[in-house]
């Protein structure tokens, strides 16, 4: 039969650092809405755009909106919104506007694989039907009205 446990002895000394994991991240950038913005026309226009000089890694491209419709408006009312690359349309949304003035949220997501290293311009455009003005207001309405878009170069 074995005796008690001893005492426990000095601590050693610490192991050297180990190797630092990959990150999948390469780069990002974003841009917000920074002034009033509006559009009666039936064909897109862009809202946003940044440049982004990528390495031939991915794209995440991200965008939210809270847009309204101006004035006397007649009702209903559809705001579309597309993410583009280069002006290709990657992904698109309607909103269905039924009052004046009041804001409705949505957002965008798109993922884009293969693309060549090199300047790549990313967009948020935006279109109204039935001759109607819509309108997103961070100015003059913050909190309740706002766009921002977002690209973040991966390596996955």
């Amino acid at each position: 039969m074995a005796g008690p446990t001893g005492p426990t002895g000095p601590t050693g000394p610490t192991g050297p650092t180990g190797p630092t994991g990959t990150s999948n991240l390469v780069q990002s950038n974003s841009v917000d809405l920074s002034s009033d913005a509006s559009t009666g026309q039936p064909t897109f226009q862009t809202l946003l755009s940044l440049i982004l000089t990528t390495t031939g890694g991915n794209l995440l491209i991200w965008s939210s909106y809270a847009v309204s419709l101006f004035g006397l408006a007649v009702l209903p009312a559809e705001v579309d919104f597309q993410l583009t690359v280069d002006g290709n349309p990657l992904r698109g949304n309607g909103i269905s506007l039924d009052e004046a003035n009041e804001p409705e949220t949505g957002s965008l997501l798109a993922r884009v694989t293969g693309l060549a290293a090199g300047a790549h311009t990313v967009a948020l455009q935006w279109r109204v039907t039935n001759s109607q003005t819509a309108q997103i207001r961070p100015f003059s309405q913050p909190g309740r009205e706002s766009a921002t878009l977002v690209a973040v170069e991966t390596l996955v």
